[in-house]
């Protein structure tokens, strides 16, 4: 959507994406395998689909203070960010993802969703791959996307 423009004083209005922010929380499974939690959402959009925590920013919030407050709202843990995966647009949702990987600062903690999750779950890197398709968001899933390649290549 291009610019607005008011016929009276001029002035322009742009529809930028809104920013968000997510988390790929992952851990060592059983055997050290990688895995990373996933959330079913309880809510529209998307009610039923997989997700990683993630939201909306707040006002003055950067993308890393998003990403650990979401997870810790979403998860119901903290987490130490380990890197910025990337950044990743939606044209349908007119967003931009910031996209961080992290771990639990405790370890064996567990998730606990919060009224936006039906449900979280620890997925193997293995396993990943048969859940990309009932991933929520376009950005999601190639934020998951980039994470297998990532420890794929780390091996």
């Amino acid at each position: 959507m291009p610019a607005l423009r008011c016929e009276r004083c001029g002035w322009y209005w742009y529809p930028n994406p809104r920013p968000t922010a997510a988390v790929v929380i992952e851990r060592a499974g059983p055997g050290g395998e990688p895995e990373l939690l996933l959330l079913r959402r309880a809510v529209e959009p998307a009610a039923g689909w997989w997700d990683l925590p993630a939201g909306f920013l707040e006002p003055r919030e950067t993308p890393d203070e998003g990403a650990r407050r979401e997870a810790e709202e979403e998860a119901g843990f903290a987490v130490e960010l380990t890197g910025l995966l990337g950044a990743y647009a939606s044209r349908e949702g007119n967003t931009v993802v910031f996209a961080y990987t992290g771990r639990p600062r405790t370890a064996g903690v567990e998730a606990v969703p919060d009224h936006e999750s039906s449900e979280a779950r620890w997925v193997p890197l293995g396993e990943v791959e048969a859940i990309l398709p009932l991933v929520a968001f376009t950005p999601i899933r190639e934020t998951i996307e980039a994470w297998c390649r990532l420890r794929s290549a780390r091996g």
